[in-house]
């Protein structure tokens, strides 16, 4: 049977349409549950090919009456409705002529996974959707030709029914049952910035770049927005996701200089003009509303989506909330935070810490960075760079992180090239190897690893438990420390060899 022994001159069928209903059709006449998934997506108008909207008929004809699917009772109750006079509830006989047990069959073998049915049930439905519209804008323009039609009412009428037929959608994207919660994303997906080891920025999960100014917040920022447009691979010698989407930077604080200092990591060739062109957007200066505001929550969330934007970047916090220590204003920014969050938009913010005090100079938990709670328990990953102004060399620190994170490292801002690089790095592994037989204690460990003299208990629990899970991988072994008593760790000892000769064998 083809397209054309039902629609004569009509426009052909979209090959890939046909298979999926083919598909769907195949799938409903051998699974009950297959026939609810079709229907819960794919009416009988739907189908692009009239005897397909038939059979769909007869299959909900026969469950509605409790009697069995198949291609024998699909086939009977064809033949019933073939019985009816033309124009009643059935086609004409000559159509149901070639949709007999043959043509049935021919769709069972159609059919291909069950897993796929839900996906080509949506092709059928887009496909449909896609045809009504078509028809109603090509009866629209039809009219419109008439010389002498009245413009404005048959626009007024195409639009009613447009909006009759393709009502905007009032399903709440954020609800979703448990089953779709828990399972429908990877449980562990790769981390946007760094390594399933150590990441730095995780999906879903906002990451805050802290410290005080001319530390290098900024130029780290650029570097990932390069990245996530695929003009670099990696930042502080960590790969970072290419979504292959644009990025909606808020250059909020000052955009002429941060404009300077982004235009020295481009490259003036064509494919980085291209490339920025296409894929990044800036919005100069501060935001014309109040983000804070309840009625205005959204709207970050609707400017990424007018962009095609996937990324958002606040450069920087202050611009966009004044009053960091009001709890009122910080919720409302969270709030609109974890409105992109929640849509699948990742997100980056500029901020800074506190005022450094005589017993906590540098930033080293979340209480240093400066505002309301609300910042920063909203936030998913917290990175400090910490230093004087101007400084060459500052001091890098995970403040919060969604997995081990980074260890503190020394990293050198090259204001030239518009990059920050690694400069000193001191790993737990290079500690392990000095430190020899004795061991190393999560106290002298933390202690040369934030470079502090004595360290605080959250960073020596956060060595200690690094370190035990390094034990669990069989990296380290731990130790009695010979001088200050306590469990230690070191690289597992290798067995001192047994000289047989000498020893003269068994």
């Amino acid at each position: 049977m083809t397209a054309a022994d039902e629609r004569g001159s009509g426009p052909a069928i979209d090959p890939a349409v046909l298979r999926a209903e083919m598909s769907i059709l195949g799938a409903a006449l051998q699974s009950t549950q297959a026939l609810e998934i079709v229907g819960g997506v794919v009416g009988p108008e739907d189908y692009a090919r009239p005897a397909h909207a038939h059979i769909h008929r007869a299959m909900l004809a026969l469950a509605g009456r409790g009697d069995p699917v198949d291609v024998t009772s699909v086939a009977g109750e064809l033949a019933h409705i073939a019985a009816l006079p033309e124009g009643r509830n059935g086609p004409s006989r000559t159509l149901l002529d070639v949709v007999g047990p043959a043509y049935l069959r021919d769709l069972v073998e159609a059919f291909t996974t069950a897993g796929s049915t839900g996906y080509h049930a949506r092709t059928v439905a887009d496909a449909s959707r896609r045809r009504r519209r078509v028809e109603a804008l090509s009866r629209a323009a039809h009219l419109a030709a008439n010389p002498t039609a009245d413009l404005d009412a048959i626009e007024e009428e195409l639009r009613a029914r447009l909006e009759r037929e393709f009502p905007t959608k009032q399903d709440d994207p954020q609800i979703v049952n448990g089953e779709q919660f828990l399972y429908s994303d990877d449980p562990e997906p790769l981390p946007i910035w760094g390594t399933p080891e150590t990441p730095l920025w995780a999906d879903g999960e906002s990451l805050m770049l802290v410290g005080p100014p001319g530390t290098g917040k900024s130029t780290v920022a650029h570097m990932l927005v390069f990245a996530r447009i695929g003009l670099i691979k990696e930042v502080l010698g960590y790969p970072v996701v290419d979504d292959g989407q644009r990025v909606l930077y808020i250059a909020a604080d000052r955009p002429r200089q941060l404009r300077r200092a982004m235009r020295r990591l481009a490259h003036p060739d064509f494919r980085h003009r291209e490339v920025l062109h296409n894929r990044l957007v800036v919005h100069k200066g501060p935001l014309p509303v109040d983000i804070t505001k309840p009625e205005n929550a959204r709207y970050l969330l609707d400017m990424a989506r007018a962009h095609g934007a996937t990324t958002v970047v606040i450069d920087s916090i202050k611009d966009v909330l004044p009053n960091a220590s009001d709890e009122t204003a910080a919720g409302g920014y969270n709030i609109a935070r974890q409105y992109c969050m929640a849509a699948g938009i990742e997100w980056i913010e500029i901020h800074h810490n506190r005022k450094a005090g005589a017993e906590n100079k540098e930033p080293n938990k979340l209480d240093d960075v400066y505002g309301n709670r609300q910042l920063t328990s909203g936030c998913g990953s917290a990175l400090s760079l910490f230093g004087e102004p101007g400084d060459v060399v500052v001091h890098l620190t995970h403040l919060r992180t969604p997995g081990e994170g980074l260890l503190p490292m020394y990293v050198r801002i090259d204001t030239a090239a518009g990059i920050v690089e690694p400069y000193e790095r001191i790993d737990l592994s290079g500690l392990l190897m000095r430190a020899g037989a004795a061991g190393l204690t999560a106290e002298m460990a933390a202690s040369a690893l934030y470079d502090v003299g004595k360290p605080s208990k959250s960073q020596r629990e956060t060595i200690r438990t690094r370190l035990n899970r390094m034990t669990a991988r069989g990296e380290v072994e731990t130790c009695l420390h010979p001088v200050d008593m306590v469990t230690a760790y070191r690289l597992p000892m290798s067995p001192t060899p047994v000289n047989r000769a000498e020893g003269g064998g068994e």
